[in-house]
Formats: C-alpha cells, structure tokens, sequence
C-alpha cells in the first residue's frame, strides 16, 4: 500500500472537527495525488478503498476520505480553506 502511495506521489492531510474539537464523529482526510495518468488515478482509487475498509475494522469513528489532484488543489485551495494539516509521508 506504501508502494502505491509513492508511485501516485501521494501527500495526506488532516482536516475538520478531528483537528478541532475534543469530540468528534469522524475523521476527515485530504489525500492529495499526482492525477497526470491513469495509473496514479487507479492507485489512489484502491488506496482509498483499502484504507476505508481497514478503518471500519479497526477504528469506532468513520473515516471520511477526500481525493483531490494537486491541480484541483491549487485551484481551490482546499488545504488553506479547510485549514488542513500534513501528516504523511
């Protein structure tokens, strides 16, 4: 899974009431991918689905995963408006 993240040249971010609050009902990630081909766009898809199931087993909270490109990023700017903070890798 690492591998994968690599290859789509993948940054993660936290963001929402997890970064905010004491209390909170799920956890909200940004996951930020080079979305130039095909393949990178495939690899973040299934990185996301595994990363999804494997929270509805381990964790009690939902976990709420974004996908943006690093375009649509600089677009938007979703990290600066959602206040997003880094965390891997």
């Amino acid at each position: 899974m690492i591998s994968e993240a690599e290859a789509a040249n993948v940054r993660f971010y936290l963001f929402g009431s997890v970064l905010n609050n004491m209390e909170y009902n799920d956890v909200d990630i940004l996951i930020l991918y080079d979305g130039s081909n095909r393949n990178n766009i495939i690899r973040v898809i299934q990185l996301r689905k595994v990363l999804w199931e494997l929270s509805s087993i381990v964790m009690k909270e939902e976990l709420d995963i974004t996908l943006l490109t690093y375009k649509e990023n600089e677009e938007r700017d979703f990290i600066g408006s959602e206040n997003a903070e880094y965390f891997y890798p």
